[in-house]
């Protein structure tokens, strides 16, 4: 694989660059509440990378949060409300005792309820501006929505941002909500179908985390009433490959350790969210035969439970074979999961549907070895570095790792040694390019 620069950019408008001036880079839901998912991972990273990335660029780039009337930098103390109250009282406290009375008599004398709210509600945000707390939109800025923003109410911001012209982008990490309703809650299939909607009559452009998925939505958008965003700019950027060992350094645990270095026989591993698209329910089936066979390989299963997984939950606790062939691991930090990468015979990833599959990347850029289900975007970031397979019956999976455990070998692929894929600065770099292209 080549370096961030190698890799074309499609959908992207070519043409001048220089009016872009600041991008500011939408990160509520992560800021706010952390985590370490797929999604959280690429907010996190590119936060991380954006400034200095920026500056090399020739362009500022600064995190922002929606606090529910305004967006704000990530990097301010924010004066609340409440604290602003309370100044005010102590402000008062020191003037002789009938001013403070005074000041509170008169608003309930006029019958006006609510009096010094209301004046907070419009002096807070008076003095944020002053100290600029609260970000303040102008032409030549690119607000691009980079986070879970379908569980953030922020389109009063965009509106905010697209009045003082702003160019607006949205993140699309994929399509599964409308290509695969069935496998996602209800919950979650209305709040991305609400935001979908929404950023199709206020965003600009879009750009999808891999070429296969701004396909799809050039597509989408192509079908949606008559064709009216049709043509609408779409492109994308490649995810990094290397974990960034926030969610903990330290000793791997003794359990860890134990079914990764001290079992009689390397496992293979699944890195995976317990999700329908994800597939377990057919890596179990395959591995079942596998077992049945007499076939003694482990299998790890390293992910934390998602939504409509209870039936692979069950399965995976009742198995007969679990924590003696079958293992399950919900809280891997990232040494850990490096730790297994560094251990494994091979990573198995079957999903049915990604919108990028950063295991695979993850672990060819360690040397692990990789078989995936053979869908578009496995084929376009594990390249002929993965061995690849068809999700027709289980039996295909199985008769790959009975053969393997058997002769030693796999179906040939190219040399690990010479897979190159970028990390999360060139990611980055790749990121900002695409949105000053945008602008």
């Amino acid at each position: 694989m080549g370096k961030a620069g190698d890799i074309p950019v499609a959908g992207a408008p070519r043409g001048r660059t220089g009016r872009c001036k600041r991008i500011l880079l939408e990160c509520t839901y992560t800021h706010l509440y952390g985590g370490n998912t797929g999604i959280q991972r690429v907010v996190r990273n590119v936060i991380n990378n954006a400034a200095r990335v920026g500056r090399n660029l020739g362009v500022q780039c600064q995190p922002i949060v929606w606090t529910g009337r305004y967006f704000q930098p990530t990097d301010k103390v924010l004066l609340q409300p409440k604290d602003l109250r309370w100044l005010i009282k102590k402000l008062l406290s020191v003037f002789p005792d009938p001013i403070p009375r005074a000041l509170t008599w008169l608003p309930r004398k006029l019958r006006l309820p609510g009096f010094y709210d209301r004046l907070l509600g419009w002096l807070v945000p008076c003095i944020r501006r002053l100290k600029g707390d609260i970000v303040t939109f102008r032409a030549g800025d690119v607000l691009f929505l980079l986070d879970f923003s379908w569980l953030v109410p922020l389109w009063p911001g965009v509106q905010q941002a697209k009045r003082s012209s702003a160019r607006v982008g949205a993140t699309i990490y994929d399509l599964v909500p409308i290509r695969f309703p069935e496998t996602c809650n209800q919950e979650l299939l209305w709040m991305f179908r609400k935001w979908f909607e929404q950023a199709c009559s206020q965003a600009d452009f879009f750009v999808a985390i891999s070429r296969t998925v701004a396909n799809e939505c050039r597509q989408h958008l192509a079908s949606l009433d008559g064709g009216a965003r049709e043509g609408a700019p779409v492109g994308y950027f490649y995810l990094g490959c290397n974990l960034d060992q926030r969610s903990g350094a330290g000793p791997i645990r003794p359990r860890v350790r134990q079914v990764l270095e001290e079992s009689s026989a390397k496992p293979y591993l699944s890195v995976a969210t317990l999700e329908p698209r994800k597939n377990h329910r057919y890596l179990l089936d395959a591995f079942d035969k596998v077992w049945s066979q007499g076939v003694q390989a482990p299998l790890c299963l390293v992910g934390r439970p998602g939504w409509q997984c209870h039936d692979i939950e069950r399965r995976i606790h009742q198995h007969p074979l679990l924590d003696k062939r079958l293992f399950l691991f919900s809280d891997l930090n990232d040494e850990e999961l490096l730790f297994c990468y560094d251990r494994a015979k091979a990573l198995i990833f079957p999903s049915f549907y990604e919108g990028f599959g950063l295991p695979i990347v993850e672990a060819l850029s360690r040397g692990c070895r990789v078989l995936a289900s053979d869908i578009p975007i496995h084929r376009e970031v594990g390249g002929e570095y993965c061995v690849y397979f068809d999700l027709g019956s289980p039996d295909r999976l199985a008769d790959l790792i009975v053969g393997y455990e058997k002769t030693g070998r796999l179906p040939p692929v190219k040399p690990l040694d010479g897979y190159r894929w970028q990390d999360w600065s060139e990611s980055c770099a790749q990121l900002i390019r695409v949105l000053m292209e945008m602008a």
